[in-house]
């Protein structure tokens, strides 16, 4: 903006004016505020300092629309973004049960086999001592009859013939 001294200072902007040099006056009274030229008077500075105030307040407020527009996306983003996730956490924890319940059955399973297991080796003992007492009755026999053979044969066991 230029010095009002001697310059036209009709508005032509928000923060502009005319400029234009003014003719000093020569005779008493307030010096000249605007130029020559005949649009330049007060009654149209005053209007036109309220339509630029005007046009600065719908522009801030297109501004301010604006920016709320904006603060809407961002909140719709992150609303979407958020869903999504609580999405994703809840097929994660579906996920994580399935597994566990995986795991338990797994558990179950294996108690089940290493039960089994033990009932078999438990079985098997049983036959296996089962077994060696019947061969160990059977050597047993033999035993004593071998003895008591041997014993009679020194006696001079009598052959029947």
């Amino acid at each position: 903006m230029k010095n009002s001294a001697g310059h036209c200072q009709f508005p032509t902007g928000p923060d502009a004016v005319c400029g234009t040099a003014i003719q000093p006056r020569t005779g008493p009274g307030r010096p000249a505020s605007y130029c020559a030229d005949p649009n330049h008077t007060p009654l149209r500075a005053h209007r036109a300092v309220k339509r630029f105030a005007k046009e600065a307040e719908q522009a801030e407020a297109g501004g301010e629309a604006a920016e709320l527009a904006r603060a809407r996306a961002i909140i719709a983003a992150a609303e979407r973004a958020r869903h999504g996730a609580e999405r994703e956490a809840h097929a994660a924890r579906r996920e994580r049960d399935a597994a566990l319940a995986l795991r338990d059955l797994a558990a179950e399973d294996a108690a089940d086999a290493r039960d089994a297991a033990a009932e078999a080796v438990s079985r098997m003992r049983h036959d296996c001592d089962r077994e060696i007492a019947a061969v160990a009755a059977v050597a047993d026999a033999e035993i004593a009859r071998v003895q008591t053979a041997h014993t009679l044969g020194n006696r001079g066991v009598r052959r029947i013939a």
